[in-house]
C-alpha cells in the first residue's frame, strides 16, 4: 500500500490539533482515497452515508462522499476549491485568493484548486504545489494528491525508489535495449545503495542485490 501522510480537519478553526487513525493504512480502499484518515465530516451526517459503515465497507460513492464533506491535512496543507460552500471554508478561500502563490507569484483566483498551508497560511496553486512534492520525491496520483512508499524514507531515497519504479514500467523493448538495461542497472544498484525498495520480502532485497553485481 502507498503511504500519504495526512491528518484531517474537522473543526471551524484551523489551529486545532488534527486527529489521527492509525488503523487506516490497514484498509484496502481505491488509490485515490488511500490518503484519507477521518474521523467526522462537515455538516450534517446522513443516516444511510459514510459515517455510519464500518471504513471496509465504504462503496466507491461513499469515499467520494466523505472526500467532499471533509478537509484533508495533507502533508500540512488542505486542498480549497473555489466552489467551496461550507461557511467555515468560505471566509478562508476568500483569504487565501486575495494573495497570490507563495512561489510563482501568479494570482490564483483562476485555478481548478490551491493549497493552504495550515501552520504558515502560505498558499500556493497546484501546479507549483505538485511541483514541489515531486522534486521532494513523492509522485502524483490522478487526483492530485502526493504519495511515497514508505513515509520514513528520506528526499533521496524517494526519487531513487520512484526512479526504478517508473523505468519498470517501461515498454518490454525499451527494457531489453542497451540503453534500458543499462538505466536500470543503474537505478537498480541505487535503490540498493540507499536500501530502498517497494516490496519489504528479504526475498526482493537479494534479488536487487544480484542486479548490483
Amino acid at each position: 500500500m502507498k503511504f500519504k501522510l495526512v491528518t484531517t480537519f474537522t473543526s471551524t478553526q484551523f489551529g486545532i490539533s488534527p486527529s489521527i487513525d492509525s488503523n487506516s493504512v490497514d484498509v484496502d480502499v481505491p488509490s485515490a482515497a488511500q490518503n484519507v484518515i477521518t474521523d467526522a465530516a462537515i455538516g450534517d451526517i446522513n443516516a444511510d452515508g459514510w459515517q455510519n459503515k464500518p471504513r471496509d465497507q465504504w462503496t466507491e460513492h461513499d469515499w467520494l462522499d466523505m472526500l467532499a464533506e471533509t478537509k484533508t491535512v495533507h502533508f500540512g496543507w488542505i486542498r480549497l476549491y473555489p466552489t467551496e460552500t461550507q461557511p467555515q471554508l468560505i471566509g478562508t478561500l476568500k483569504e487565501a485568493l486575495s494573495r497570490p502563490c507563495a512561489v510563482c507569484s501568479e494570482p490564483l483566483d483562476g485555478d481548478q484548486h490551491i493549497w493552504l498551508n495550515t501552520e504558515t497560511k502560505a498558499v500556493s496553486c497546484h501546479d507549483c504545489w505538485e511541483t514541489a512534492m515531486w522534486a521532494d520525491g513523492y509522485e502524483i496520483d490522478e487526483w492530485g494528491y502526493a504519495y511515497c512508499w514508505n513515509d520514513r524514507h528520506t528526499c533521496e531515497q524517494r526519487i531513487a525508489e520512484r526512479d526504478l519504479a517508473m523505468l519498470t514500467q517501461a515498454t518490454p523493448a525499451w527494457k531489453g535495449s542497451d540503453e534500458g538495461k543499462e538505466a536500470l542497472r543503474k537505478a537498480r544498484c541505487e535503490c540498493v545503495r540507499l536500501s530502498v525498495y517497494r516490496q519489504s520480502a528479504t526475498n526482493r532485497l537479494a534479488e536487487l542485490a544480484d542486479y548490483a553485481n
